[in-house]
């Protein structure tokens, strides 16, 4: 009985073994970031590159792996957050240069000089 079970494990079919892991800059989707990738080996602060990529509708954390070590899975999955809107305008701001929020006092009423009655 044990030389059965041994022949049927022998025998079984293995699974095929998932594909090596590529490289992440091998990855087709990798292409739009190369640029932005040489512009961070270039010097240009990362933090301008990221707006930038951004603005062109990219992932910017993707900027930050390793393109030489195989693509995480979730990488390329997620969408750019978004920018969140602007904060509301405030009421009563003004924009001589006040302070935002306070009120100027109305302006005293005109002088007006009328001729001593005779």
């Amino acid at each position: 009985a044990e030389e059965a079970a041994e022949e049927a494990a022998v025998a079984a079919p293995e699974p095929p073994s998932p594909p090596p892991p590529t490289r992440l800059r091998d990855d087709a989707r990798w292409a739009p970031y190369a640029s932005y990738v040489a512009l961070v080996a270039r010097g240009v602060p990362l933090g301008a590159v990221r707006l930038r990529a951004t603005a062109e509708g990219l992932d910017p954390t993707i900027l930050e792996l390793d393109p030489d070590q195989p693509a995480p899975p979730d990488a390329f999955q997620g969408k750019p957050k978004e920018k969140p809107p602007p904060p509301p305008k405030r009421q009563g701001s003004s924009v001589s240069g006040g302070v935002a929020g306070e009120q100027k006092p109305p302006p005293p009423p005109p002088k007006t000089t009328k001729p001593p009655p005779p």
